[in-house]
């Protein structure tokens, strides 16, 4: 979230023009911050099952997170779309409405 933050503090004209961000910079820079400063490891508690855990390998960062969450739940699975980021629906639509039909 750091580099993140900083690639949004450095980039942020080319950013908002690309990704049509209607938010001013400060806005979007408090937002990052509190994700940033935000503990989730005990929400996972109050998890009762995580069955399926789905991420674009190209999406380092929550690759990483899906095993960290994986390993706290023995029945859980992770898949891993090819070819994909961190927008799988955007990256690999088809690869990720077969993953959803075929889940049990």
């Amino acid at each position: 979230m750091a580099l993140q933050t900083l690639v949004f503090t450095i980039f942020w004209r080319l950013i908002r023009s690309e990704l049509g961000v209607d938010k001013d910079k400060q806005q979007v820079l408090s937002v990052l911050k509190s994700v940033k400063e935000r503990d989730f490891s005990q929400d996972l508690l109050h998890l009762q099952q995580v069955r399926l855990l789905l991420v674009g390998e190209k999406d380092a960062i929550h690759v990483k997170a899906a095993k960290f969450i994986g390993q706290r739940f023995p029945n859980s699975e992770i898949k891993i779309i090819q070819n994909a980021g961190h927008e799988i629906n955007e990256d690999q639509p088809i690869a990720l409405a077969n993953e959803i039909i075929n889940l049990d």
